[in-house]
C-alpha cells in the first residue's frame, strides 16, 4: 500500500503543472550556416584540438541546426582555442599510488555572425572566470573496479565538451 502511495505521489508530482521543457534558440534567423574553424590547442597534449575540432562537427551535424560547411562564406564561424588540459590525482592507495585520476580541459569560444560582422559572444577564461570548463574521472587501477586509459577519458571529455559548447552556441546557458 506504502508503494501504491509514494508511486501515485511521485506520478503526480512528475506530471502536475509541468509542461515539455523545450529549450529556446537564442541565434539569429538569418544564421543556416556553419564553418567550425580548426581548434587551436594552447597546450602540450597533441591531437585534442584535431579531436576537438572533429567532435564539434560531427555534433553540430547531428544537431541539425546549421549547415557545416568549411566556407570562408559561412554565415556564422565557431573559434574555440583548447586553454587550459591538465590532469591530477585523486585517489592512492595504501602505498600512495595513483588509483583515480581527475582531467580537466577548459576551452575559449568565439562565435562570430559572418553576416552582420558582429561577435555574438565570447566565452574566454580570464583568470580563474570564463572560458568553458568540463572534466571527468577515471580509474587507473584494477583494484577500483574498471580501468580507463587517460586516452578514453579524454574521448570521453571532448564529448563532453562539444555538447556544452553546441549548449552555448545554439540555447545559451539554458
Amino acid at each position: 500500500m506504502k508503494f501504491k502511495i509514494l508511486l501515485g505521489a511521485g506520478l503526480l508530482l512528475t506530471y502536475s503543472g509541468c509542461g515539455v521543457y523545450e529549450p529556446v534558440e537564442i541565434l539569429p534567423d538569418h544564421l543556416r550556416s556553419l564553418r567550425v574553424d580548426p581548434v587551436s590547442n594552447e597546450t602540450s597534449r597533441i591531437g585534442l584540438g584535431q579531436d576537438l575540432t572533429q567532435q564539434l562537427i560531427d555534433d553540430f551535424v547531428r544537431e541539425g541546426r546549421f549547415n557545416v560547411t568549411g566556407s570562408e562564406n559561412a554565415d556564422a564561424i565557431l573559434f574555440t582555442t583548447i586553454a587550459e588540459y591538465s590532469r591530477i590525482p585523486i585517489a592512492y592507495d595504501e602505498n600512495f599510488v595513483a588509483q583515480e585520476y581527475k582531467i580537466t580541459m577548459i576551452v575559449n569560444l568565439q562565435f562570430v555572425d559572418n553576416i552582420e560582422k558582429v561577435r555574438l559572444f565570447d566565452e574566454s577564461r580570464e583568470g580563474l572566470l570564463g572560458g568553458i570548463e568540463a572534466w571527468v574521472n577515471y580509474n587507473a587501477s584494477p583494484d577500483m573496479g574498471f580501468v580507463e586509459t587517460e586516452e578514453e577519458a579524454q574521448e570521453r571529455l571532448i564529448r563532453e565538451i562539444s555538447e556544452q559548447i553546441i549548449q552555448r552556441t545554439i540555447y545559451g546557458w539554458d
